[in-house]
C-alpha cells in the first residue's frame, strides 16, 4: 500500500476516485476530522453525510472516554441524542463507530437503535484488538492482524489504557510495504512508545529494529527496550518475565506473523 502511494495526498486522490463513482442519489460518507477527507465532498455527485468529534459534522461525538480500555461516547444526530458504550477496544473506534452510524441513519434507523447496535457489536476477525485476560492475571491484547504507523500509534494508546497503571509491554514487529519511509515510520514507532512511557518495547525482527535503535537514542536503557531476531525469543523472553497483572500488546503486519506469537501467549503457557 504505501509502496503505491508514497504520500497522503496520493493515498487520499486515489480515495477520491470512490466518490467519483457515486450513482446519482447515492450517499458519501465522509470524516470531518480529516481535512483531506472533508475536501473530497466536492467530488460526490450524490449527497453527503459528515461523522466525526468537529463542531460541523452532522453525526457527531461528544464526552469521549474510555471505561478499561473501551470507549463510550455521546452521538448526536440533528435535534436525537444516545449514548454508547463500545465492546471493542481503543479509543480510535469511536470514528469507526461514527462512520457504522452514519451509515444506519442514512439507511432509516433511528439514531436510537444505531447507537444500541454499535454498543453490540464484537470483533469478528481474529487478532484485530483481541482482548483475553489470562487465569495468570496477564492481559493479552493481540492487534497482530496488521499493522500502519497510524494503527500502531493507536495501539499503544490503547495498550495503556487496558492495563490502567499496571506494566506494559508493547511487542511490536515489521511494518510492511513502507518503501522509503520504512525506517523513518519504524523510528518514529520507537520514540512513541518511549514518550508514551510504556514499560517495555520488544521490537522482534530486523525490520523492525529501527524501533529499538530511536528507542535507545531516546533514552531507554536496561530492559525498557529489547531486541529480537526471531519470535521464538520473543515468547522466550515472555515466558521468562510475565508476572500477573501485566500487560502485552502483540502487533506487526500480518506477514511478519506476529500472530504466532499472540496466539502461543494466549494458551497461556508463557
Amino acid at each position: 500500500l504505501f509502496a503505491r502511494y508514497p504520500t497522503p495526498e496520493d493515498l487520499a486522490a486515489e480515495k477520491e476516485s470512490i466518490l467519483a463513482g457515486l450513482v446519482p442519489g447515492g450517499t458519501g460518507v465522509l470524516n470531518a476530522d480529516d481535512a483531506r477527507v472533508a475536501a473530497m465532498a466536492g467530488s460526490a455527485h450524490g449527497r453527503v453525510v459528515t461523522f466525526g468529534e468537529a463542531s460541523g459534522a452532522q453525526v457527531r461525538a461528544t464526552g469521549v472516554g474510555v471505561d478499561a480500555g473501551r470507549p463510550v461516547f455521546t452521538v448526536t444526530a440533528g435535534r436525537d441524542s444516545a449514548r454508547a458504550r463500545l465492546r471493542l477496544v481503543g479509543e480510535h473506534h469511536v470514528t469507526n463507530a461514527l462512520a457504522a452510524l452514519a451509515v444506519a441513519l442514512d439507511c432509516g434507523l433511528s439514531l436510537a437503535d444505531a447507537a444500541a447496535a454499535v454498543s453490540a457489536a464484537v470483533p469478528l476477525s481474529p487478532h484485530r484488538m483481541a482482548l483475553t485476560e489470562r487465569a495468570d492475571g496477564v492481559r493479552i491484547l493481540d492487534d497482530a492482524y496488521n499493522a500502519s504507523p497510524e494503527s500502531m500509534r493507536a495501539a499503544l494508546r490503547a495498550l495503556l489504557a487496558v492495563a490502567e497503571g499496571g506494566r506494559t509491554w508493547a511487542v511490536l514487529g515489521e511494518m510492511r510495504e513502507m518503501g522509503e519511509a520504512s525506517a523513518s515510520a519504524h523510528a518514529a514507532i520507537g520514540l512513541d512508545a518511549v514518550r508514551l512511557n510504556v514499560s517495555h518495547l520488544v521490537v522482534v525482527g530486523q525490520g523492525a529494529k529501527p524501533m529499538f535503535d530511536s528507542a535507545v537514542r531516546e533514552g531507554s536503557w536496561g530492559d525498557e527496550a529489547i531486541f529480537v531476531a526471531t519470535i521464538d525469543e520473543a515468547y522466550d523472553l515472555l515466558a521468562e518475565s510475565l508476572a500477573p497483572g501485566d500487560t502485552v500488546l502483540v502487533k506487526a503486519s500480518h506477514g511478519s506473523n506476529l500472530w504466532q506469537l499472540a496466539d502461543r501467549l494466549v494458551e497461556g503457557d508463557a
